[in-house]
């Protein structure tokens, strides 16, 4: 900033405005980026060559203003620059990804079970059609996936609850690949409120177990700490669920109780989730290897455990983990620890056996 307005460089004036403006909207200081959002799209009309600026830059500035006012609920605004970036020419993919995506989530507000359904459709036309832009790929997703969870809980469809899950395993292999941690511990945590809606304790376990580790490896301290009190607070309500499950309480009830809506809340409003990390590794061809089947972090050489029938392969501190909840292989359910009690892990099918129900599995 400092540099561009020495040098009078409106156009980098403008980004710089806007780039400051996103990075607080990421961290959630939503009335700190307004602000600097604004004073970027004011330089940006007050430029009497707007045409030698180009037209990417409106394009950049206009989406962050609409996505902020998506995250403050404020629809009558998000709608009026939604209409302005509906007049700009289409200046490529990314471009005419976001011009469906706005549009969906604008839908996506609607009382009427008629735009509701309209954005469904839209989102999932843009999740088949393939990432342009990685952060609005993630954006698409989630929308879709929040549909798909106020849909359950008018429903309670199991066939719902399966197209969501198949959604849901779709963004966890995109995430992975992306190496975007804190995505991915996230929606191993929503696994792992998924799985006690359908009742089943020792999956919700397993996630929780794994959402932990990724957290813990990759210095995530605060989701960590969080996961951390999901897995105690499981453990204490362990008495509530089994009633549940007892009284085949319907599924919008259960779903009160994992606190789903609130999580879900949470991933659409944190937009640093969706930032891919990005380092050398991911532009580098590694055919040696090794990942943790449990935290999805590279292994290495003396910090290793292979198991020693299927040849699995665990980090120390998640063989640990997995020796204290379980002590079996993930894979083939032979002792991590031979000295130690295992428990099996056998699906709890409980009253919610989605094999049964007519799942829709979407395409990749």
């Amino acid at each position: 900033m400092k540099v561009a307005q020495e040098i009078s460089n409106r156009r980098e004036i403008i980004d710089a405005f806007n780039h400051i403006g996103s990075v607080y909207r990421n961290k959630g200081d939503l009335d700190k980026a307004l602000p600097y959002m604004e004073k970027s799209l004011a330089l940006y009309d007050e430029n009497v060559e707007r045409e030698a600026l180009g037209i990417p830059i409106i394009d950049q500035v206009l989406g962050n203003v609409f996505e902020l006012f998506i995250a403050k609920k404020d629809f009558d605004q998000a709608r009026l620059y939604y209409q302005r970036f509906e007049l700009l020419p289409i200046s490529g993919k990314r471009h005419e990804f976001s011009l469906h995506l706005f549009k969906a989530q604008l839908l996506k507000t609607s009382k009427r079970a008629y735009n509701r359904g309209k954005a469904e459709k839209i989102l999932k036309q843009l999740v088949e059609e393939g990432a342009y832009d990685i952060e609005l790929y993630y954006t698409a997703f989630i929308n879709l996936c929040d549909l798909l969870l106020f849909e359950l809980g008018i429903t309670n469809d199991l066939e719902v609850l399966g197209e969501l899950q198949s959604y849901i395993t779709q963004l966890l292999d995109i995430a992975e690949k992306n190496r975007s941690y804190p995505f991915l511990a996230e929606l191993y945590l929503l696994q792992a409120r998924l799985s006690l809606v359908t009742l089943d304790i020792k999956e919700a376990r397993r996630f929780l177990t794994q959402a932990q580790q990724i957290a813990e490896r990759f210095g995530l301290n605060r989701l960590a700490k969080n996961i951390s009190g999901e897995h105690e607070e499981l453990v204490k309500q362990l008495n509530v669920w089994e009633k549940l499950k007892e009284s085949n309480a319907p599924l919008s009830e259960r779903m009160k109780l994992a606190h789903i809506e609130d999580q879900m809340e949470g991933m659409l409003r944190n937009r640093m989730l969706l930032t891919a990390r990005i380092i050398e590794e991911k532009i580098s061809v590694h055919e040696e290897r090794k990942i943790c089947l449990v935290c999805k972090g590279e292994v290495e050489r003396f910090n290793v455990f292979i198991c020693p029938k299927c040849n699995t392969i665990y980090c120390e501190n998640c063989a640990r983990a997995l020796t204290d909840l379980e002590n079996i292989c993930w894979s083939c359910n032979v002792p991590i620890d031979p000295s130690k009690a295992i428990k099996p892990y056998y699906k709890d099918k409980g009253i919610n056996d989605l094999s049964k129900a007519d799942i829709k599995t979407p395409k990749k």
